[in-house]
């Protein structure tokens, strides 16, 4: 998922260079980000590697140049934080872009087949891009399948593939049990960063607390 196609794209424009004098890797990132939110709503939700591979350089460069663009005030950041866990979000400044094209539509994002096809050619390597991701119905319990597509991310994120068949095999195991067990098996599995998910096991009673809920039910 993570690989780049060989008829995958980024479209560089002229405005990138001379108006805001980007170069290197601040130069790829912004027309990464560009690509998929140039039109004012949407959002660049993909990895770190993704941009890395596209740059061919670090992480830390990567970080580096996402810090640099936020600061000169050419894309905005974005966090949700969901399960404890940190999903970024980044979208070019469109204002900034606006006052260089004095607010032209049409030069800004070019025609909607042109930002189209190059949404489309880079989408299949989003890797956490969510509103791909979410046209996935897995399960019918939408609190269930949302909890699943995250897990799907985490999976991806530690290097576990997730093909077809494994998917499969995944849902078989959670489909044994009922949508509340279900939630509980997959959070665990987040929480502990594991690749598979596992039946619950029941906690023993302690003597202690054994007696102590035998008070309870004569009271």
């Amino acid at each position: 998922m993570d690989s780049i196609k060989s008829n995958n794209y980024v479209i560089i424009q002229g405005f990138m260079i001379n108006e805001l004098e980007l170069k290197g890797t601040e130069l790829f990132v912004y027309a990464i980000i560009y690509g998929f939110s140039q039109d004012g709503e949407s959002c660049f939700t993909g990895s770190r590697t993704y941009l890395a591979k596209w740059c061919n350089v670090s992480l830390p460069t990567i970080d580096n140049a996402l810090k640099s663009l936020c600061e000169k005030g050419y894309i905005l950041k974005e966090q949700t934080i969901i399960n404890n866990v940190v999903f970024n979000r980044y979208k070019i400044s469109l204002g900034v872009v606006k006052k260089l094209y004095r607010g032209s539509k049409e030069t800004l994002g070019g025609s909607k087949k042109t930002l189209h096809n190059n949404i489309d050619n880079n989408i299949d390597n989003n890797i956490d891009n969510k509103k791909e991701i979410i046209k996935e119905k897995y399960f019918e319990n939408e609190k269930v399948n949302t909890i699943f597509l995250e897990f799907l991310d985490l999976r991806k994120s530690i290097k576990a593939k997730n093909t077809e068949r494994a998917i499969k095999v995944l849902i078989n195991k959670l489909n044994k049990y009922d949508d509340k067990t279900k939630y509980k098996m997959i959070e665990k599995s987040i929480v502990n960063s594991w690749k598979d998910v596992y039946e619950l096991k029941e906690k023993k009673e302690t003597f202690t607390e054994m007696l102590e809920r035998k008070m309870s039910e004569d009271d």
